[in-house]
């Protein structure tokens, strides 16, 4: 439980300070290339210098839209913006959701909002506990590690411990199994188990509106600048694929066709990613060979990040 905890919070401090490094050298090196998204994105690509990612586990639509924008602001050398998405996620509101604690840990302190989330003010506090003081020493010694680690390094992933595999979304029910190690039962109950849960996201239709709407003006402020924008469906395990049903089906087609009126390019890789398991640390994240497998392709389609 200790443990579990310590590693939430290094998470978190983690996204913050990554994000705040993305934010920093888009302004010093300024690139061509700006990515934002959920998760999708930082699991599935491998980008070059000429790219910053922004992209970040629960990012919503309006978050990411936010961070384009503000790039755009800070940079004019920015030629290619690229959304990195799944089926589900136009109906996503990370500021009405149980990821809500996200902003006041990450997107507020660097964008100053907090989009839907209520501010609550004149909070009574009681006095600090020994357990809210350790908390805070913690909070203070990863800051300080973390704070150095983005002096030097960019990448969102490193190899001790903040991995893909640690970061994965374990939807089996023996958590100290790997996707690869999972019997084909396994997989194929735990991508039923995923796709459920992101079709019970679909029901939100204002924040599905909401969302279309923030696409509609990220695309109008990129036709000004002349910037081309690209929506990227990033790719699900095969498992996932057949945990989708019709509703979650004809729900992901309508969104399709809205936001291809607001990009200049829409790109499902679904459709001609050829995953194995190997492809994937989780239902629906890639995994190292995944994600190199997936620069192939994008490069194969003239995307080059």
């Amino acid at each position: 439980m200790i443990k579990r905890k310590i590693l939430d919070i290094i998470d978190r401090r983690w996204d913050y300070f990554y994000l705040k490094k993305q934010l920093s050298e888009n302004k010093r090196k300024k690139v061509g290339n700006i990515i934002a998204g959920s998760s999708y994105g930082i699991f599935g690509l491998m980008p070059s210098e000429n790219s910053v990612n922004f992209s970040l586990p629960s990012q919503d639509f309006y978050y990411a839209v936010q961070l384009a924008i503000k790039a755009m602001e800070e940079n004019a050398k920015i030629e290619n913006i690229y959304l990195c998405f799944g089926y589900y996620s136009a109906y996503c509101d990370v500021s009405k959701s149980k990821e809500q604690g996200r902003i006041d840990d990450v997107y507020y302190p660097l964008l100053r909002d907090k989009h839907n989330k209520k501010i609550v003010t004149n909070k009574c506090f009681s006095p600090k506990k020994l357990s809210t003081y350790l908390k805070n020493v913690i909070i203070k010694i990863i800051n300080l590690i973390l704070q150095l680690h983005f002096l030097f390094k960019t990448d969102y992933f490193d190899n001790i411990i903040h991995t893909r595999e640690r970061r994965k979304l374990v939807m089996w029910e023996d958590e100290n199994k790997s996707w690869t190690q999972l019997n084909e039962n396994e997989r194929a109950e735990a991508g039923i188990r995923r796709a459920c849960a992101h079709e019970k996201q679909m029901k939100y239709t204002c924040s599905m509106q909401e969302n279309i709407l923030y696409l509609k003006k990220l695309y109008q402020i990129c036709h000004e600048r002349n910037i081309k924008l690209y929506f990227l469906n990033f790719p699900f395990s095969e498992e996932y694929i057949k945990g989708i049903s019709m509703t979650y089906s004809e729900k992901a087609q309508d969104i399709e066709r809205q936001i291809k009126m607001y990009c200049n390019k829409y790109i499902d890789f679904n459709n001609t990613f050829k995953s194995e398991k190997e492809d994937f640390v989780d239902c629906d994240h890639l995994s190292e060979m995944g994600a190199k497998r997936m620069m192939q392709l994008l490069m194969k389609n003239g995307i080059y990040l």
